[in-house]
């Protein structure tokens, strides 16, 4: 915890001349090129408040949730906001009262509520005050009427140093602009080159389908192999003005847990059963994918959209037949049977398509039964699939 020496040394840094701003303009516009340093240049901004440490709040999590970045704040106080605070912090609910959660503004802590009123909360008794929080100085990062990330970014000055005053809020009102313009040049800057090698891998004649989702499913754009796949019917799919509700005729995960995995920052694999043929259910696998911004993946924002890859390729390719073949000591006729029945083949199609007779594949499918240790058939098309998967 920071002396109270340390405290009045926070306090004593000039606002900046105009040198110095100039300087962290300059270094702001910089984060549109390279996201990655906002940390750091939001750290000189500290220096320049005199502040002790700041926060960056995302507003746009569909869950309600802020999303949360720090510095100079314990992991533990970052825990404890975003899954309790969030809903008790005083100074936003102030905020909200008097209108004040507007782009471009700029508020200072005795603007939202009086301190004699701020310290009989448990916000500050609970949440502030063992954190050695005292006051903050708050700024709205976007501009109303236009898309852009909604940020607010907060920073704090310690429970015995003197509260921010005018001069800061200035300082941070002259600031916020840029910052607000340098966020949005870079959601832009990169959301062109996310597109063009969006665009270039889904135009690569790559043999899966492929659909760009928006967050409400919405259908944005899809590869030739998707539109030839849905015409010819051979992904099933449920579709409702434009929206993607599910993908095959049964899923695990569903689309919307597989929504939910990637809101969480992880890939959701999915499986899903095709369609049906005279041995069982045809099963097709799929990922789900975020398309995030390089700012957003520094500042926790929101994905705004999402891939989804559909695998169209036949389900057991001669790889995986080959080295399963090889593993169980399969004969070429029995591998030739073995592609049969992968194909959801019966007995007798295979027997015609052969040019066999129907006892000679039977016999084939039982001594490759007794040769890979399984009793169905079912169980036979679930082995060959692991070796696939595990290519």
């Amino acid at each position: 915890m920071p002396s109270k020496k340390d405290n009045q040394n926070l306090i004593k840094r000039s606002p900046g001349t105009d040198n110095s701003m100039d300087v962290l303009v300059r270094s702001i516009y910089e984060v549109a090129l390279d996201p990655g340093h906002i940390r750091e240049v939001l750290g000189d901004i500290r220096t320049h408040l005199g502040a002790s440490a700041f926060s960056m709040f995302n507003l746009d999590g569909s869950s309600g949730h802020p999303a949360v970045t720090t510095d100079g704040l314990s992991d533990s106080w970052l825990n404890d906001y975003e899954t309790h605070w969030w809903q008790h912090d005083v100074w936003v609910q102030s905020a909200h009262q008097q209108n004040l959660i507007t782009g471009g503004t700029t508020v200072i802590g005795a603007q939202l509520i009086e301190r004699r009123d701020l310290i009989k909360t448990p916000w500050h008794n609970e949440g502030l005050a063992p954190n050695n929080i005292g006051d903050v100085l708050c700024t709205s990062l976007w501009q109303e009427g236009v898309p852009s990330p909604r940020m607010a970014l907060s920073f704090y000055r310690p429970l015995e140093s003197v509260d921010f005053g005018d001069q800061e809020r200035q300082l941070l009102g002259r600031l916020a602009p840029h910052l607000t313009q340098a966020l949005k040049f870079a959601e832009t800057l990169d959301l062109f080159h996310q597109n063009k090698a969006i665009n270039d891998a889904l135009m690569n004649n790559t043999p899966h389908a492929v659909f760009l989702l928006s967050k409400d499913k919405r259908i944005l754009f899809m590869n030739p192999v998707a539109e030839a796949s849905l015409q010819q019917g051979s992904i099933q799919v449920g579709l409702k003005n434009e929206r993607l509700l599910t993908v095959g005729l049964d899923s695990a995960p569903s689309l919307d847990e597989a929504f939910q995995w990637v809101d969480r920052g992880l890939m959701a694999p999915m499986v899903f059963i095709a369609g049906h043929g005279p041995l069982g259910p045809r099963m097709g696998s799929a990922k789900l994918l975020p398309i995030s911004d390089r700012a957003g993946a520094s500042l926790h924002h929101a994905f705004p959209h999402y891939l989804l890859i559909v695998d169209t390729q036949p389900p057991h390719d001669e790889r995986a037949l080959h080295l399963f073949g090889s593993l169980f000591k399969l004969t070429p006729a029995e591998q030739r049977i073995l592609q049969e029945i992968l194909e959801d083949k019966s007995p007798s199609n295979i027997a015609e398509t052969l040019g066999t007779t129907l006892p000679t594949v039977r016999t084939h499918i039982q001594r490759i039964l007794q040769k890979t240790g399984v009793r169905r058939i079912t169980d036979l098309v679930h082995r060959v699939s692991q070796i696939r998967l595990s290519l």
